[in-house]
């Protein structure tokens, strides 16, 4: 959900999760948490295929190549014009 996320799990007293842990700093003031329905709202969106953009009638993202894989490599075959 956010870049560097470490998904540690944040607990209340009763050991309930209720967040996922997002950022951690030395600082704990500098830390973050996603809240648990947050977490689970974007989840079910992600496993879905939808992205933001794709709920507000814009393309989704890609990168306009075409390739293939092996054990060793990417081989790309084909770029599209104006791609990016």
């Amino acid at each position: 959900m956010m870049g560097g996320d470490s998904g540690g799990p944040l607990v209340d007293d009763g050991l309930v999760l209720i967040g996922i842990a997002s950022r951690v700093k030395l600082d704990v003031g500098e830390n973050i948490f996603v809240p648990l329905e947050q977490y689970r709202k974007s989840w079910t969106t992600i496993a879905a295929g939808e992205t933001a953009a794709a709920r507000t009638g814009k393309r989704k993202a890609w990168l306009g190549i075409l390739g293939d894989t092996d054990e060793q490599r990417v081989r790309v075959r084909r770029v599209q014009a104006e791609s990016p």
